[in-house]
């Protein structure tokens, strides 16, 4: 069984310059425009975690015939 961690990182301020890569482009958008993007695979569950003042763990458990099991805690 392999396990892969994934830390996030939640900040309130940003000074600099958005740079982006040969992975995509990079941009500022409004939160509610968020849900209309191409995003990764799970990141608005994810995002909702983060959001969760009682939440600091997005879990996949096992995976099913049709995705994961997922718990946040």
């Amino acid at each position: 069984m392999s396990v892969i961690l994934s830390f996030c990182y939640k900040a309130t301020e940003f000074s600099g310059t958005l740079r982006s890569s040969d992975e995509g482009e990079v941009s500022w958008v409004q939160k509610d425009q968020i849900p209309n993007l191409d995003l990764a695979y799970d990141m608005l569950p994810l995002m909702e975690m983060m959001e969760a003042p009682d939440k600091s763990e997005f879990f996949y458990r096992r995976r099913t015939e049709d995705g994961w099991e997922k718990k946040t805690f």
